[in-house]
């Protein structure tokens, strides 16, 4: 079995590369985002991780951005198996820097005003996007439910 991650975002200053971990594994390092237009929605790198179980699992996730800057955004999840089960699950003990990002109550973007689910003290930020610049990192841990396709 396999299990296959999607790191989507937007690049916002170019050219961008980034490093990402999984479980202390390196999984990709290069350029992303290329051909892709400044923040515009992208797949910023995808890969697949070997040995990955059709249960639920916990994995530690980070994303080290070596050029420019990017938006980190949803990490979609896919196990794969037989049965051709798709996995989902959801970004917890978010830390930019070693520093939890900031509740920001009610914030606007592009002249519509977005809240995040949760409370300051459990936030939920599923479907939060996370600037990281050159030099900075962004590290969660992601826990992928193996019934349903959807983001973490």
């Amino acid at each position: 079995m396999s299990r296959t991650l999607s790191f989507d975002g937007q690049v916002v200053a170019s050219p961008a590369s980034m490093t990402v971990t999984v479980d202390g594994s390196q999984i990709f390092s290069g350029a992303v985002g290329a051909g892709a237009e400044l923040d515009t929605d992208t797949t910023l790198a995808t890969t697949e991780v070997a040995g990955a179980p059709d249960i639920e699992s916990t994995v530690a996730v980070s994303i080290a951005v070596t050029a420019g800057i990017v938006r980190i955004g949803e990490v979609y999840a896919d196990i794969v198996n037989g049965a051709g089960l798709v996995g989902n699950g959801h970004r917890t003990n978010i830390l930019i820097n070693g520093v939890a990002p900031e509740w920001p109550g009610t914030v606007t973007w592009n002249g519509v005003e977005y809240t995040p689910k949760g409370t300051a003290e459990n936030p939920d930020w599923t479907g939060w996007r996370f600037e990281v610049s050159a030099g900075e990192t962004i590290t969660f841990t992601a826990t992928i439910d193996h019934k349903n396709n959807t983001n973490v």
